[in-house]
């Protein structure tokens, strides 16, 4: 949908779309982004302690195409 100004801006995942759509209305957006507590991070080092040294992927299960789709532009 472009802009009154015609300007075309380009957002990586959804998160990314709000804050331009936000910030287009001239609101300030709060930080989005992945905010982990310190028991989610410690989780998540355990797990990654486990991977082989070969692992590249991760699988996940989706019910909805936009997870997914947002799941796969993440690197």
């Amino acid at each position: 949908m472009p802009t009154t100004n015609n300007q075309l801006h380009f957002a990586g995942t959804i998160d990314e779309a709000v804050a331009q759509s936000i910030h287009a209305m001239g609101r300030k957006a709060a930080r989005l982004g992945l905010s982990l507590s310190p028991e989610e991070l410690a989780w998540c080092e355990r797990e990654q302690a486990g991977w082989s040294p070969e692992q590249r992927f991760i699988r996940g299960i989706f019910a909805g195409g936009t997870f997914c789709y947002q799941a796969q532009q993440i690197q």
